[in-house]
């Protein structure tokens, strides 16, 4: 078996046991020091932003794809074309999409949620949209990682940004409460983008470090690939803030904490 494959694997296999680890410490300290309802507010305020993710038509994944069509052809041009192109769009797309749904959430937040917890969320609101988009960035190029057969390394990043997220909360969250978490979030989001891109520059090193170049054909190209598979997934993708806002509604914030951690 080919060497690489059996370190892709071996990492996906870590990645997948030192992820479920150091959740299962996050909860722990997070209800002990916040408690379950205001992890509850919390799981609601992602939920909720995640659906910006409708804007990115599926590109994310189009990259793998295409990425790895123009390596086996040896056109190391026409893949970083693909990354920066990917990247431009989904900046541009899921960024007005986050522009145009932060009233409407903010407005609906008195539906689902408390009283007493309306302002506290909407508080989140700005910085973990802001957070999604940056990672969706990011996500374009680990989605290039693995395009280019290096699981491993997309590995290694996801697992030290956990861990950099885990760190972030044990000192945010005693003094800034569950901004905290928030914030926590945003300078995960700031490393998965920034090594990201560092990583696979090693691999594609014609890519800019500031990606600027776009394609109308090769977009349009991703586009007809991934909107296949957004369409598959929209209904999944909508699921989740629905029910979390509707177990608000009718079983309390608690409810959300524990569904959250299920």
């Amino acid at each position: 078996m080919n060497k690489q494959v059996i370190t892709n694997a071996s990492m996906s296999v870590a990645q997948v046991i030192l992820s479920s680890v150091l959740l299962f410490v996050v909860y722990k300290y997070l209800i002990e020091t916040l408690g379950i309802e205001k992890l509850g507010i919390w799981s609601i305020i992602v939920a909720i932003t995640s659906v910006s993710q409708v804007g990115g038509f599926g590109l994310g994944g189009s990259v793998i794809k295409f990425i790895s069509k123009y390596l086996a052809r040896n056109e190391i041009d026409k893949a970083v074309l693909v990354i920066e192109t990917a990247f431009l769009s989904i900046g541009l797309l899921i960024g007005v999409i986050a522009l145009l749904i932060y009233q409407p959430v903010a407005w609906s937040l008195a539906y689902f949620l408390p009283e007493s917890a309306v302002t506290e969320a909407a508080s989140l609101l700005p910085i973990t949209l802001l957070s999604f988009w940056l990672t969706s960035l990011g996500g374009v190029f680990l989605s290039g990682l693995y395009g280019c057969q290096r699981v491993d390394l997309r590995g290694m990043i996801m697992i030290a940004g956990l861990i950099l997220n885990m760190i972030l909360i044990f000192s945010l969250v005693p003094h800034y409460g569950i901004l905290g978490l928030a914030y926590a979030q945003f300078v995960q989001a700031i490393f998965l983008l920034v090594a990201g891109l560092a990583f696979l520059r090693r691999q594609l090193p014609g890519l800019s470090p500031m990606p600027i170049h776009w394609d109308r054909g090769l977009f349009r190209e991703m586009i007809g690939y991934g909107v296949n598979f957004q369409l598959i997934s929209i209904v999944q993708m909508l699921m989740d803030p629905l029910t979390k806002a509707l177990l608000s509604k009718f079983g309390g914030l608690a409810m959300v904490g524990y569904f959250e951690m299920a």
